[in-house]
């Protein structure tokens, strides 16, 4: 008799388990690459909502950040969009500082404190911490050049350039 009811109930709890969000970020995937931003995104949000700490849920973050800061979303403004981005982003690092997504994530937060928001203190601090946690990722040439660049206008980074050039 006993065996009867722990069979179902193993099966109950193991169909419970489901994929930790991995079909709902393929859908989000197909609804992104269809320009079915709205779609996309309420799919990223389910996955963060339904497994805040799941395997898949730094990915949500950082696809969520990427399509705001993009200004993919219709009916966001740009301010709104960026404002999300850096919450997504920080997010993405702060929530799983070890994934994949961790290291591009905390720079494009520098990114978007530096050239959308003009915090250049926060984004000099950001900086730096992602040269001192990821000294070998490939965005660090990128982060020094955001460093050495703050707050110029690209006409002063180039004349910068030149001016480098004849020495």
């Amino acid at each position: 008799m006993k065996k009867h009811l722990i069979i179902p109930l193993m099966i109950f709890i193991l169909a419970g388990c489901g994929d930790d969000g991995l079909k709902e970020i393929e859908s989000a995937e197909k609804n992104a690459k269809d320009n079915r931003m709205e779609e996309a995104v309420a799919l990223y949000e389910k996955v963060i909502k339904e497994n805040p700490e799941g395997e898949n849920t730094a990915k949500a973050y950082y696809e969520l950040a990427t399509i705001y800061k993009n200004g993919l979303h219709p009916k966001l403004s740009p301010q709104i969009q960026s404002q999300k981005a850096l919450e997504y982003y920080k997010s993405a690092y702060e929530n799983f500082p070890d994934s994949k997504e961790a290291p591009q994530s905390m720079f494009m937060t520098g990114f978007i404190l530096n050239n959308d928001l003009m915090d250049y203190q926060a984004a000099t601090k950001t900086y730096k911490e992602f040269l001192t946690k990821y000294p070998n990722h490939e965005l660090v040439t990128a982060a020094k050049a955001e460093l050495e660049n703050m707050g110029l206008t690209p006409e002063q980074i180039l004349m910068k350039r030149l001016q480098l050039g004849k020495k």
